[in-house]
């Protein structure tokens, strides 16, 4: 008994999730506007391409005055 390789049994390679990053804001920052620093873990693919590793990385990003407290902010395929 033998397997043939069947290539319609393997997925494409998946696409990270997207970020998902609570910042905490005071009610100063939301009405004049801020730049803040987040810092961050997620997880990567080792040179392997078998072991995961962390790595940690941070974003800066600009809290505009129109901002809310339920404004979301998305950086696609740049989480896990």
């Amino acid at each position: 008994m033998g397997f043939a390789f069947d290539a319609t049994h393997y997925s494409t390679i998946a696409k990270n999730t997207d970020l998902v990053v609570t910042v905490e804001c005071t009610l100063n920052e939301l009405y004049l506007g801020a730049s803040k620093i987040v810092k961050y873990t997620r997880k990567v693919i080792a040179g392997d391409g078998i072991s995961v590793m962390d790595k940690s990385e941070s974003k800066v990003f600009v809290v505009k005055p129109e901002f809310n407290s339920s404004t979301v902010i998305n950086y696609s395929e740049q989480g896990n």
